[in-house]
């Protein structure tokens, strides 16, 4: 299988490249990412840009295909349109740039997408099932409360990035608490995330960073201010940071969580208690251990 240039068009080989054959499937007029299952029968996987052709999969070689972008759009929750991050009057172009089965582990299933793919992938494995061990990885957008409140138990067992969230290790972060607080008085008024566990700590520690290192230079000296961050460790919101020689930080604080334990749909305040987002790494901050994906549906 292939991707013609700039998208236009997918293609099979039944012959080791002898012959190539156009695949009119619904995506085949903008593919951008193709994957394979490790296991027989062989399941195909494949992203496009064509409207409602955002994701489809076929079970037989690509005979046929099964289009699960439906799907994608019935996940995205009011709360997410409430928010800004989904206008369903306009053309909606749901941006699936990274699907992968795990060739050393075909029970792994990696996605990585932005806010409205993320909803939709969480409804369209709900809805189709899966055989998979561990699913998740770079799902961008599930970390928003509104998100999360309206997917509730499809969360469960999902594997994602994330930067805080309320489980009891994160008292590593000492000023994180008190930021929320002030943070979540005012959020409703602002119409903005009304929990901000997500974005809103490492946000305020790097104003915090910046504010430090133009007060210590004492002008806006670009070079000047990026010198003194490489070199000092600040005191922030989050912890201690530092950054090492090629400007990332000199310890990776990226969090692994895996939903687990949600019962209620609708209800956000569950995923303020702990036990919800278990910490998976770093060590330093776990609070529990992977479980396989549907020991938790």
């Amino acid at each position: 299988w292939a991707v013609g240039e700039s998208g236009r068009g997918s293609f099979f080989t039944p012959d080791s490249g002898e012959n190539w054959f156009f695949s009119p499937n619904h995506a085949a007029h903008y593919p951008m990412v193709f994957a394979f299952s490790q296991t027989l029968p062989t399941e195909i996987y494949l992203t496009s840009w064509m409207n409602d052709g955002e994701l489809m999969t076929s079970k037989d070689e690509g005979h046929n295909w099964t289009d699960l972008a439906p799907l994608i759009a019935a996940g995205v929750s009011d709360e997410t349109k409430e928010l800004g991050l989904y206008d369903d009057s306009k053309r909606r172009w749901l941006h699936l740039h990274g699907l992968a089965v795990a060739a050393s582990d075909p029970d792994v299933i990696y996605v990585a997408c932005y806010p409205p793919g993320a909803a939709g992938m969480t409804r369209a494995v709900s809805e189709v099932g899966t055989k998979a061990k561990a699913f998740g990885g770079g799902m961008v957008g599930l970390q928003f409360s509104g998100i999360m409140k309206g997917l509730g138990p499809k969360l469960n067992g999902i594997l994602n990035y994330d930067f805080y969230v309320p489980e009891p290790n994160m008292t590593l972060y000492p000023g994180v608490v008190d930021l929320l607080k002030r943070y979540q008085k005012v959020a409703p008024a602002r119409k903005v995330d009304p929990k901000g566990w997500y974005l809103a700590p490492w946000s305020y520690a790097y104003l915090q960073i910046l504010g430090d290192a133009v007060n210590a230079v004492g002008k806006i000296d670009h070079a000047a201010i990026a010198k003194y961050i490489h070199k000092t460790e600040f005191t922030t919101v989050v912890g201690k940071v530092k950054f090492g020689p090629n400007g990332e930080w000199a310890k990776g604080r990226t969090l692994t969580v895996q939903w687990q334990n949600i019962k209620k749909k609708n209800d956000l305040e569950q995923f303020a208690q702990p036990g919800i987002r278990k910490i998976m790494a770093p060590a330093a901050f776990a609070t529990g251990k992977v479980k396989p994906f549907n020991s938790l549906r």
